[in-house]
């Protein structure tokens, strides 16, 4: 089992967005505007019949600049995709990716902590993926979340983080 450290939930300040959202190829979710460079982001899809999810999170308003976070329905893999997350000319910006199949009755449940630089995310209490991403924009700070090839419903709660040194 692979898990955050219970102790990060003492770091949680204010919810800044609870509740359910519907996501399509057509219509997306910005969770009311909520923003942010330290956030803990839970998501569990609870219906679809899309062939990918696409979380977006240090986006900028235009889009220009964002990380996603990728999972592929169809090919049981979990993608967080890089590529225009600054930019920076000297930053990596390789993709990285996982194998998750999911049983025939079991949910995309998915943790992501970003703390400016860092992402952390654990997905279905067996797999965790670390990166980091430069952003150049100060107004990298968006989320969003839509669905590829069809819908999805996902419960999503994102919480405002404060600092360990607090």
């Amino acid at each position: 089992i692979v898990r955050p450290a219970a102790e990060l939930r003492q770091l949680r300040k204010d919810a800044l967005f609870e509740g359910d959202v519907s996501v399509s190829a057509e219509e997306s979710d910005s969770f009311g505007g909520a923003v942010g460079d330290c956030l803990e982001i839970s998501c569990r899809v609870i219906e679809t019949n899309g062939e990918q999810l696409v979380i977006q999170f240090r986006r900028t308003p235009d889009g220009e600049e964002q990380t996603e976070l990728v999972y592929d329905f169809q090919v049981d893999v979990l993608r967080l995709i890089r590529e225009r997350s600054t930019a920076a000319a000297d930053v990596m910006l390789d993709p990285c990716e996982c194998s998750l199949a999911l049983a025939d009755d079991e949910t995309l449940d998915l943790t992501i902590y970003l703390d400016k630089s860092v992402i952390e995310i654990y997905a279905n209490d067996r797999l965790t993926m670390t990166s980091r991403i430069y952003p150049t924009r100060k107004d990298a700070l968006g989320l969003n979340l839509s669905a590829i090839g069809g819908a999805a419903k996902a419960q999503m709660i994102i919480w405002e983080m404060g600092s360990i040194w607090d």
